[in-house]
């Protein structure tokens, strides 16, 4: 879900939300699944809790920054945003007692900006204190998900603690080789999602990078929006993001069915839905 925390029925939005998301569970076995938003991206971590009560599906969410968290912390120090993220880490997120399970950073079109470097700094350095794992928003058209890695190794990170995102949305294998290489994993976590690149050239990405051995360093995700109420609409509109065939059921329905088509096996749909998720947090 994206929002402005208070504008919508919470009782009402939760209840519908959650039964889908319990159907769901029930007929794939889904168990977790993380809301990535970040606070400029109005994240609400007591939906998020109300949600996974209804479902039974446990949630997990992030700190972090995405690219255009302005001007509320552009004037900013690096250590006054790194106090923010790490007492989020800490103490919970806004008196909640809810801890985030990850760190999200972002960089858009515009590339690695000056003020984006300072965020990515800032999020390494909070990956680097508490070892959570840091996401990333990416423009793969600028190749953006290198330059992320290029600030996070210099401020000292793992790379392989990172997931560089959205790289589903590019066809050039060169360009995901070359972050595969350095260690991070890749998310081709927008399936689904044909406005940004087709399901198959997705298809096409995925299977030729397990051929090419990487299937431990992919994660394979939607990005999906179950209702999405931001400054595109007005106050009191709620949009639902979905039609028959786009939810949270698309990899499921489409992806797994392809891969096994392909030749892949369970083992390698778990290693891709269980085992390289769980081992981004057991790192």
């Amino acid at each position: 879900m994206m929002g402005i925390p208070g504008w919508l029925d919470f009782e009402a939005v939760c209840r519908e939300v959650g039964e889908k998301l319990r159907v769901i569970s029930q007929q794939y076995g889904i168990h977790t699944i993380g809301d990535l938003s970040t606070w400029g991206l109005g994240r609400d971590v007591n939906i998020m809790r109300r949600i996974s009560e209804i479902s039974g599906v446990h949630i997990f969410c992030a700190t972090g920054f995405y690219a255009d968290d302005k001007p509320f912390f552009r004037g900013a120090s690096d250590e006054t945003m790194l106090e923010y993220l790490m007492g989020e880490i800490h103490d919970g997120i806004r008196g909640t007692g809810i801890r985030p399970a990850v760190i999200k950073c972002a960089t858009t079109e515009k590339g690695v900006t000056p003020h984006n470097e300072r965020q990515l700094w800032v999020c390494a350095k909070a990956q680097m204190a508490s070892g959570l794992p840091l996401f990333t928003h990416t423009y793969p058209h600028n190749e953006s998900g290198l330059k992320q890695q290029d600030v996070f190794e210099k401020a000292g990170v793992d790379l392989r603690h990172v997931v560089i995102g959205h790289c589903g949305d590019s066809n050039e294998i060169e360009y995901l080789e070359k972050i595969l290489k350095r260690g991070s994993y890749i998310g081709l976590d927008r399936f689904g999602q044909d406005k940004h690149n087709t399901f198959e050239n997705r298809m096409a990405v995925l299977i030729e990078l397990l051929k090419r051995g990487y299937i431990r360093q992919i994660i394979i995700s939607h990005d999906h929006i179950c209702y999405e109420n931001n400054d595109k609409y007005d106050r009191k509109a709620r949009v639902e993001m979905e039609d028959e065939t786009i939810d949270l059921r698309y990899i499921h329905r489409f992806v797994i069915p392809r891969l096994k088509g392909a030749g892949f096996s369970d083992r390698d749909v778990e290693q891709l839905l269980v085992e390289n998720p769980k081992d981004i947090f057991e790192k």
